[in-house]
């Protein structure tokens, strides 16, 4: 969340105590419970270096480790629950990539936070 939050921060021409406060509030939800984390498992990581490779060789995609991993949570946690969950995502590069696995689409109800590109929606399910 802190690269994201300072990449809003750069794109915006923030100042810096705006990240700060930001990067505070976000880590104030998580205290007061209103954001729950959840622990990455060792299945995540596998899962999510299958992903990688699923992205970078078979899809010639440059997704990134830590996206991958966001991604791989996510698909285990729609399992966990037995149920579809929602995917919000502003990274076209990861949005794309998990579009493309039918793993992935099938276990998760994917939002793009912007236009869909290419004939690829913004949106499933």
């Amino acid at each position: 969340m802190s690269s994201t939050l300072a990449k809003a921060c750069r794109t915006h021409h923030l100042p810096v105590a705006d990240f700060y406060a930001k990067r505070g509030a976000f880590e104030s939800d998580i205290a007061s419970g209103l954001l729950k984390v959840r622990v990455v498992k060792a299945i995540d990581l596998r899962n999510a270096r299958d992903l990688l490779g699923d992205a970078a060789v078979v899809n010639r995609r440059n997704l990134q480790s830590a996206d991958a991993i966001i991604a791989a949570s996510c698909r285990e946690l729609s399992h966990s629950l037995g149920r579809r969950v929602i995917f919000y995502t502003k990274d076209w590069t990861q949005y794309s990539s998990v579009f493309e696995i039918q793993a992935y689409r099938s276990a998760l109800k994917l939002r793009y936070l912007g236009r869909g590109k290419g004939g690829v929606p913004a949106r499933t399910g």
